[in-house]
């Protein structure tokens, strides 16, 4: 992957003089490889653009020099063939077999590497960044970011993901450290942070907050302020008591052949900057690939983009004021899904997501996972209609990681399923999603379940 790294370098030094457009994903990874890109560029005097969308937009997209494509591109080679000027794609989703002849493909898949678990989108800019100069290994922290925001922090960080941690490692920019895997490590009181983990389901716990806080009295983990006191605040052996507690109460509800997998769920590497403020939603990996999210959620990437270039200030509070809209839009949300009926098919639930947004439905879906009646260890597909046009359906599908050892991978029977069904689709192994015409629904739904189907059986 070395050459085709340096030639994507040779190319970006060739036309350096130009205007040049970075076009990335809007999601938490798309954003931080944009931010990455960004800096780079910054560092090389390259005067650019910087433009976050969402895939179906990605045939309006009209470069007039050199078009820089980072978390997208690999699954739509078909949609740019419009584009006569140079493209570097610098993508880790699996690649269409369709040749560009202007386009120097950057795609670890391509090298025998698994773009679902070992490396982002952020990765692979990262990656291109790093060979401009060695100087850019500042940014290996952002790449980690980009790989928590598309979930590949799955018990710990592998393969490529791993040689990025050790560059972070060896500027004193990343610390990885084993933890329990509660969201809000350094933000979030206790009690919330058990309420809303989801993945494991552990009955009893997830999503009741009162019995949340008696399970903390139960077990004498109370800290200062019991109302307060995060993950962060306790001590070793307070960790190991409520590990265990959740292990155990996790193996009730599991699937008999997925519970030897629980423990590393609960447990695992968690990845810090440990140069931001300790109460900061920056500090934890995890927490700031959420703020990124938010800001491209909210039609505002560009704000994540100066805070993971380092750009504070005004830009912080911004992203602050974001998330918060994030979160209020997802609260909303949810009380739409609150009352729509679960269909369940042999391999797959359904809900008509029609009320929330199509950016936000893909975040709904895996929050409702073991909620309102759905079951956590079956895959949840949802659907809403296009922001873009409304007789094209958003589709979303997601499931519990615990899935992922019996070998489902959501992203390549979506990809299959929306091919067969006049849409497109693609994804990773526990999140996916498509743009289906809505006269098809019915038959690509009975497509994604007969193939997810096939692939847990024997």
């Amino acid at each position: 992957m070395h050459k085709v790294l340096q030639k994507a370098a040779d190319v970006l030094r060739n036309h350096r003089r130009e205007e040049v457009s970075i076009v990335s994903h809007m999601d938490a990874d798309g954003i931080a490889a944009a931010s990455i890109l960004s800096k780079a560029l910054d560092r090389e005097d390259v005067s650019h653009t910087v433009t976050c969308i969402k895939l179906d937009q990605l045939p309006d997209i009209a470069p007039a020099g050199l078009a820089i494509l980072s978390d997208l591109g690999s699954g739509q080679l078909n949609h740019l063939s419009h584009i006569k000027s140079p493209i570097i794609i610098l993508d880790h989703h699996p690649p269409l077999d369709y040749h560009l002849p202007n386009a120097i493909h950057v795609n670890p898949t391509l090298h025998n590497y698994d773009g679902s678990s070992e490396i982002s989108g952020a990765g692979v800019s990262y990656l291109f960044a790093k060979t401009l100069t060695a100087e850019n290994v500042d940014l290996s922290p952002i790449a980690i970011v980009g790989a928590c925001g598309d979930m590949q922090d799955f018990g710990k960080l592998t393969g490529l993901n791993r040689e990025i941690l050790n560059d972070g490692e060896s500027t004193g920019l990343l610390s990885h450290q084993d933890d329990l895997l509660l969201y809000g490590r350094y933000t979030r009181p206790l009690f919330k942070s058990l309420q809303y983990f989801s993945d494991p389901y552990i009955p009893g716990i997830t999503g009741d907050e009162q019995a949340c806080k008696a399970l903390l009295e139960t077990l004498n983990i109370k800290g200062k302020d019991a109302q307060w006191v995060t993950l962060s605040h306790l001590s070793f052996e307070e960790k190991r008591i409520l590990a265990s507690e959740l292990v155990k109460r996790s193996l009730r509800y599991a699937p008999p052949d997925l519970g030897k997998y629980i423990p590393q769920m609960i447990i695992g590497e968690s990845y810090s900057l440990p140069h931001e403020e300790a109460a900061s939603p920056l500090r934890d990996c995890t927490e700031f690939a959420t703020c990124l999210n938010a800001c491209g959620r909210r039609g505002r990437a560009e704000v994540g983009i100066e805070v993971a270039k380092g750009n504070r200030g005004i830009y912080y509070e911004m992203l602050v004021t974001l998330l918060q809209e994030h979160r209020q839009a997802i609260a909303k949300a949810l009380e739409i899904m609150a009352h729509k009926p679960v269909t369940v098919m042999k391999s797959l639930q359904i809900i008509d997501a029609s009320g929330v947004p199509d950016n936000i439905v893909g975040t709904v879906a895996m929050m409702l996972l073991g909620q309102n009646g759905v079951n956590p260890y079956l895959p949840l597909m949802v659907y809403t209609p296009s922001d873009k046009d409304s007789d094209i359906l958003k589709v979303s599908v997601r499931c519990s990681r615990l899935l992922l050892y019996r070998k489902i991978h959501l992203g390549k029977a979506i990809r299959k399923a929306a091919s067969l069904s006049e849409g497109e689709g693609g994804g990773h192994a526990p999140a996916c999603g498509a743009y289906i015409p809505e006269h098809r629904l019915e038959y690509f739904m009975n497509q994604f379940a007969a193939l997810v189907f096939a692939q847990v059986q024997p």
